[in-house]
């Protein structure tokens, strides 16, 4: 067995045993319906979460809004409050990545975002403040899709972000359905204030998270496989290079869950100690697929065997 795979069983082993249970960090329906598509980043003692929810139903054009809560130990959070909205032309402002870096004028919180627009879909967009909490700025897109494509066209295009800061280059991970049937994951680096080429990776993936392991010198991404379905379940990957990923390794079973995210520091990489996995899941019991009724719940996954 190759060191990768190794490690990605022993966190298996990890993530199944009983200390590892599912808890709901944010309410879907207090924060209008539905809670998903998290970033996390935990700064010091101080845990922050940036998360997918429902718009105003005074506004019909908002889809997604990003909300924003604390946490001292990642499991007790504070009520979330709105930090991003949709502006004129966007339709959502959801499945945010985070990271906090200088790329010029000092350092600022940079979120990645995706929003929806008329005729073409999914785009990506980029904000930053100075504060957590905001208020942020928005730039222009940043990332547009291979193919534009009509609403209705059940095309998504490109969006969900996943982001690390690793020797003054950004790596940027999304993921694109327009050149395949299903969406697939690309990356994207930013060095010296140039973008490089968009490459595709070998994960035919579309909503993940991805993190530096300092310890091991690789990424180490999560996925969900089958989302939204009864055999939903979380998987994992590592790669050297962010390209060629290792193949997955099951890690928990999740049924009809979607859109993770991973705990790591504020360039993205794994801290010690536990590593806090999220997602959005069904807010009834028995609900299966109920689309956009979901809780974000969270389970810890212990990283201290790896060590």
């Amino acid at each position: 067995m190759t060191r990768p795979l190794l490690i990605l069983s022993l966190l298996a082993l990890a993530v199944g045993s009983a200390s590892a249970q599912p808890f709901v960090i944010v309410d879907g329906q207090a924060v209008g319906g539905f809670a998903y598509g998290p970033a996390i980043i935990r700064d010091g003692d101080t845990w922050h979460l940036w998360t997918c929810s429902a718009g105003d139903n005074t506004d019909p054009v908002s889809w997604d809004w990003l909300r924003y809560a604390t946490s001292p130990d990642g499991r007790t959070w504070s009520a979330p409050t709105v930090v991003l909205r949709p502006s004129p032309g966007e339709r959502s402002t959801c499945d945010p990545a985070v990271v906090r870096g200088n790329a010029g004028g000092g350092e600022f919180w940079w979120l990645f975002y995706s929003d929806n627009r008329p005729g073409v879909q999914t785009v990506i967009s980029v904000a930053r403040a100075t504060n957590p909490t905001g208020p942020f700025a928005k730039f222009d897109v940043l990332e547009w899709p291979f193919n534009a494509a009509q609403d209705g066209s059940n095309i998504y295009g490109r969006g969900q972000s996943a982001v690390v800061i690793l020797d003054g280059t950004l790596y940027h991970w999304f993921s694109d359905d327009g050149l395949a049937t299903q969406p697939h994951l690309y990356l994207r680096t930013w060095r010296a204030g140039q973008w490089g080429p968009i490459r595709q990776t070998t994960c035919p993936c579309g909503s993940v998270d991805v993190k530096h392991d300092p310890a091991r010198g690789r990424f180490f991404m999560v996925d969900i496989d089958g989302d939204h379905t009864a055999e939903a379940r979380l998987v994992a990957r590592t790669s050297a290079d962010g390209l060629a990923w290792s193949e997955p390794v099951a890690l928990a079973d999740v049924p009809w869950a979607n859109n993770v995210g991973v705990s790591g520091d504020d360039r993205g990489h794994l801290l010690p100690g536990p590593t806090l996995v999220a997602y959005g899941s069904p807010s009834r019991p028995g609900c299966g697929l109920c689309w956009a009724e979901w809780d974000l719940v969270g389970v810890f996954i212990d990283l201290g065997e790896l060590q």
